[in-house]
């Protein structure tokens, strides 16, 4: 997420991924690195609860787990929604990039019943 993608691009990739019956979906977020030629459009922490919700309903039995990128989209105050939508998520790091947000994560997870 965070590419630009229209409700259209989501809808199209919705049905890719419903034909290919997937187990699970990995959602990562784009992150803006200096000297990389895509352009993204922002996206509001509310935009991004509304497409992980709409993952959900499409996919209510497939596995979503949270990558990489969220803290650039999402605010502190939207995670508790956030972590309620989603199965599971990388935490303590992605890829080889270290998530220094994972104590406070935990944190919220923990006040939340996970």
């Amino acid at each position: 997420m965070g590419f630009g993608e229209t409700d259209d691009d989501l809808a199209v990739i919705f049905k890719t991924l419903q034909d290919y019956q997937v187990e699970g979906i990995v959602v990562n977020f784009y992150t803006h690195v200096n000297g990389t030629p895509c352009l993204s459009r922002a996206m509001t922490p509310e935009n991004v609860l509304r497409r992980l919700a709409q993952l959900r309903i499409v996919f209510p039995s497939t596995s979503l787990i949270l990558g990489g990128g969220r803290r650039q989209w999402l605010e502190e105050t939207c995670l508790k929604e956030t972590f309620q939508i989603v199965d599971t998520l990388y935490a303590r790091s992605f890829l080889n990039h270290p998530n220094p947000y994972w104590l406070r994560e935990s944190e919220i997870l923990t006040s939340i019943g996970f």
